[in-house]
């Protein structure tokens, strides 16, 4: 996996996870520019859609991985982080999981809730999921 950091260091930190098959330059290029000039820019790839050799092991790996990163390099806290697709079903993992901790979880473009999570590898969430001081945000679109 990777993890490139750009962006305003003085801005909120903003995690953005992209959707299956895709890498951040492809899901987010067109918003880099604009979102870098008021954010702390945390862009990831995973293994298997950054480049590498390395295959995609499965949603609780590629998680765990993910709240690794935030813990070492941000003190287990995000000001948000925003996932398309398959990264919004990163996004539950994180928030459910409560291992590090996201201001305002940001789920982009899923169809519906239930096809988000069913179809990015059977992902299980717990029912009314309630963290302290999270927000969750949707945002749905009928064209991409």
């Amino acid at each position: 996996m990777t993890y490139e950091e750009m962006g305003n260091p003085n801005g909120k930190t903003m995690m953005l996870l992209p959707g299956t098959c895709c890498d951040w330059q492809t899901n987010f290029g067109k918003v880099i520019p604009r979102l870098a000039e008021k954010y702390h820019l945390i862009c990831v790839n995973y293994n298997g859609f950054d480049g590498g050799k390395d295959i995609f092991p499965d949603m609780i790996t590629v998680t765990e991985k993910i709240e690794r990163y935030i813990k070492d390099t941000h003190g287990g806290r995000v000001d948000g982080a925003i996932g398309s697709s398959l990264g919004s079903s990163f996004v539950g993992q994180l928030v459910q999981r409560e291992n590090v901790h996201i201001d305002h979880a940001i789920f982009g473009s899923p169809e519906s809730i239930k096809n988000e999570y069913y179809t990015d590898l059977l992902t299980y969430l717990k029912e009314d999921i309630n963290v302290e001081h999270t927000k969750a945000h949707f945002i749905y679109t009928n064209k991409m």
